[in-house]
């Protein structure tokens, strides 16, 4: 019994703890994806920062050049930000360089005109048309400075126009390296107490060329961003990327986190031993001062057994012997038989108990006839049954010469036979009836009394189980009987049952015994 107690104690104390650590182990997953998400929350924050400081340099830079170009208003002045200058006319004509004349087109002219083919070809830069009735006049605002890029060559390009007062169109190519030294010259710079989250972010243009970088982390070429996110116009195609040492964000979180799970789940599973153990000890306890407890009651009863069968046989002989006028001495002798037996009977159901305990119970079959044991143990306790004004009702059919254990049988039916005298005197009936068919051996004992509630015919076979009846009308008994019954029925290769009837109760007991042959006798 020790082992299955040690699994269940072992499922006791491992269970909490699997279902412990699995539901921490969700905890700290979920954790680590809400703190993964703040610190890419905040990772963004501080990309969307850099991003906008870019789109103010380049605001910045562009009015700059602007400005630069158009000079105090009598002679306008070169920025070196600008490669070539384009001069169009409210249409889209181009003014200046003069196409009309590809002779007096100087070599820088005609790469630049090759440059922004697509620009001219696209009529991207000219202006929304004006309303229907409104003049355009010399004396109209210049409108604000527009950015235009496209690709050529090594990358992204740049214009910067705008619309003059006339209606003309300035436009200024802005120089690629300048440009990018300008927004470069903005980034921060790799610092080791920079504000970079311990990771390093990377500006890549839109064919994937590094343009920039900055912070103390070095990652690899193929490792994946954190974040990611796409600058605005004019330089919409480049990007800037965030990449940090893997399982770092949100490490000291996570980390505090398992280590407190780790404690409650360690503390948890000392406790879960500690109870386990405990409640291993007394068990093994309770189990060892049973075992004492049935030893003791088996040496005891095997100590009775010597005694009571000297008394019995003087019983037997007193009654025999007693002279025929003298009733009362053979009343007495009758009533010291009748106890005796009885108590026989209780102390075999005792051994035969303990020996189910120790797995002892053995069967040992020879030949006889089934009915001569049921009639001579109706026979024994026919003078019981008398007194209680019981008449019995004997159907034996089983009178071939069969292979069973003759103790078993008689141990059984007393049993049976027992709780009718006990619970039962009232039907003033008891049936015995035995049928073989084969090596099958069917008795069943009926009786006429109370019967047995339907909701406790299968748990009277418990060991120690009375029925509300039986407790409530104080009948002496220990509640083993139908239990070593049952168990001896099965042993013997067959089972003892409670039957439905309508009144009072009704047990089958079939047992396996097959027939002896001239060989076997």
């Amino acid at each position: 019994m020790r082992t299955p107690l040690a699994i269940v104690l072992a499922v006791m104390v491992i269970s909490p703890l699997v279902i412990g650590g699995w539901l921490g182990a969700r905890i700290v997953h979920n954790e680590q994806l809400l703190v993964d998400h703040r610190t890419q929350v905040l990772v963004l924050g501080q990309l969307r920062a850099v991003a906008d400081d870019v789109s103010d340099v380049l605001r910045r830079y562009g009015e700059a050049v602007v400005a630069a170009e158009q000079g105090d208003g009598k002679e306008p002045s070169r920025s070196p930000s600008v490669r070539q200058r384009f001069r169009l006319s409210a249409d889209g004509t181009m003014l200046s360089p003069d196409l009309q004349d590809p002779g007096s087109l100087t070599d820088a002219e005609r790469e630049a005109l090759e440059r922004t083919r697509t620009v001219w070809t696209s009529g991207a830069l000219r202006p929304a048309r004006p309303e229907t009735g409104v003049r355009r006049g010399p004396a109209r605002e210049a409108r604000a400075v527009h950015w235009h890029s496209w690709y050529w060559g090594d990358g992204l390009q740049w214009i910067l126009w705008y619309e003059t007062p006339s209606g003309e169109i300035h436009a200024l190519e802005l120089d690629r390296a300048r440009l990018l030294a300008e927004v470069v010259g903005s980034l921060p710079d790799t610092s080791p107490d920079g504000d970079d989250l311990g990771g390093r972010v990377r500006l890549r243009d839109a064919g994937g060329q590094l343009l920039y970088q900055w912070g103390a982390y070095e990652p690899a070429e193929d490792s994946a961003p954190v974040a990611t996110l796409a600058l605005a116009p004019p330089v919409a195609a480049w990007t800037l990327a965030f990449h940090a040492p893997p399982g770092t964000l949100g490490a000291a979180a996570a980390g505090g986190l398992i280590l407190n799970l780790v404690a409650g789940v360690a503390l948890l599973g000392v406790a879960m031993l500690a109870a386990g153990a405990w409640l291993y000890r007394e068990h093994s306890r309770n189990l060892r001062e049973a075992a004492q407890r049935v030893s003791f009651v088996n040496q005891v009863s095997h100590e009775l057994k010597t005694p009571l069968t000297n008394i019995r046989m003087y019983a037997e002989m007193l009654e025999e012997r007693a002279p025929e006028d003298d009733e009362d001495l053979r009343r007495y002798a009758e009533v010291v038989g009748q106890e005796s037996r009885r108590l026989s009977r209780l102390i075999g159901n005792v051994l035969t108990f303990g020996r189910q305990q120790r797995d002892a119970v053995e069967i040992h079959r020879r030949p006889g006839i089934v009915d001569e044991i049921v009639g001579a143990c109706l026979d024994h306790h026919a003078p019981t049954l008398d007194r209680k004004g019981i008449a019995v009702e004997r159907g034996l059919s089983a009178s071939e010469l069969v292979s069973f254990d003759p103790d078993v049988l008689e141990q059984i039916l007393g049993n049976l036979i027992g709780n009718v005298e006990k619970y039962a005197s009232g039907g003033k009936t008891l049936s015995v009836r035995t049928e073989q068919r084969g090596s099958h051996l069917e008795v069943t004992v009926s009786d006429a009394g109370p019967g047995i509630p339907s909701r406790e015919r299968e748990r009277v076979f418990q060991p120690f189980y009375r029925t509300e009846r039986g407790r409530t009308e104080s009948v002496a008994g220990t509640g083993i009987g139908l239990s070593i019954a049952r168990d001896l029925a099965r042993r013997h290769g067959g089972d003892l049952v409670s039957v439905p009837v309508e009144t009072g109760a009704c047990f089958r007991l079939t047992l396996e015994c097959p027939p002896v042959t001239g060989d076997d006798s």
